[in-house]
Order: structure tokens, then sequence, then C-alpha cells
């Protein structure tokens, strides 16, 4: 996650002082207001923060180029199977061809139990943990 003062910096990095034309910005944030005060002339300005949009469903607008997004199937590959999670769909703009993921299509697997399992081997090398039970 960015932190507060680098992301408004990167909103405000391109707009200098209306009074000394100069960019160093001193900023506060209060409740949903973001103030900016000039280091040289102590000029103030205030901003409402913007809210990050969540891309939920399929249908939403996409964040670049606004076009609603479709859903689509993840690629099943073994690697990615094997990994602790992975998303089923994901949701993709066929404009810009940008993909986003959602919680809503993550599937966990259950942590192992190393303590109450035992380890199966097979002929080809291949292992697997079985419960004791």
């Amino acid at each position: 996650m960015i932190p507060f003062r680098v992301y408004v910096a990167r909103i405000m990095s391109m707009r200098p002082c209306n009074k000394c034309l100069e960019n160093s910005w001193k900023f506060k944030k209060i409740e949903n207001l973001i103030f900016a005060e000039c280091n040289m002339c102590s000029n103030e300005v205030s901003f409402e923060a913007g809210k990050k949009r969540k891309m939920e469903n399929p249908g939403d607008k996409c964040k670049t180029c606004g076009i609603p997004v479709v859903l689509k199937e993840s690629k099943f590959k073994k690697e990615k199977l094997q990994k602790r999670y992975y998303y089923t769909h994901v949701l993709w703009c066929w404009k810009c061809k940008k993909m986003y993921i959602s919680e809503k299509y993550r599937v966990a697997k259950p942590p192992v139990d190393f303590v109450n399992s035992k380890i199966k081997r097979f002929p080809n090398g291949d292992i697997q943990l079985v419960d004791a039970d």
C-alpha cells in the first residue's frame, strides 16, 4: 500500500502553487478533506480525498478506459493449483486488456496439519500428506 504522503504527492506533483509557482507542498488530511499548504508562500488549497473504486462485478466500468468489464475464467495450470490460493475468475477489459481480481472469486486451500499427518510415497517419487486418522 502506498503511504498517504506519497499518494497525495503523486496527485499534486504536477500542480504548482497559484501564487509563487513553486511545487513544494505540505499535506494534512482531516476526515475526507486534504489540506495542502505551500512551503514557500503559505498558500492553502483544500480538496476532497478520492475514493478507491473496487471492481467486484461484471459490468463495472474499467478504471483506465471506462468500458464495462467482463467475467473471464482463469486458466488453471498445475503450478497455480499448488499454491495456497488461486482465483477462479477475473474481471477483464477487452479494450485495454487490463485484468482485475476480486476476493469474491478467490479459492483458499485449508492449511496443512503436518503434526497429525503421514507421508504417503508413490513409486514415481511424488509424496502426499494423508491424515493419520
